[in-house]
């Protein structure tokens, strides 16, 4: 799954097959990720990693960030909240996926093939 997920939010199945967009493959992706972060065990505390500043500075920003269209009305900063907040999701079910060293290592070659689709693509 650490390889998988980052290699994913790249791919981006819902876009690559648009027909899979209607039953949003990366919501599900997430959710999978969380699950499994969640159920396996960490060689740290995950709560040291969600402590750590750049963590918090993270959520502070995507809070912070639907504030500017507040005049523009409370639907569309909702809205945007939505669309921010996945982002901070992303950042956590990956704090969760990465538990060790070896995990680490997998979740970079993802984020790598990930990458390296979207150059070949």
């Amino acid at each position: 799954m650490t390889f998988i997920f980052p290699f994913m939010n790249f791919f981006q199945p819902g876009v690559f097959w648009p027909q899979l967009a209607d039953y949003k493959p990366m919501l599900a992706f997430t959710l999978l990720a969380l699950i499994v972060g969640f159920a396996r065990k960490s060689a740290y505390p995950a709560r040291n990693a969600l402590a750590h500043p750049a963590f918090v500075w993270l959520a502070l920003f995507i809070l912070i960030q639907p504030l500017s269209l507040v005049k523009s009305g409370i639907m569309v900063a909702v809205s945007e909240s939505a669309y921010w907040g996945m982002y901070l999701i992303f950042v956590w079910a990956s704090l969760l996926l990465i538990r060790d060293e070896r995990t680490l290592a997998s979740y970079i070659r993802g984020m790598l093939a990930g990458a390296m689709f979207i150059v070949i693509f």
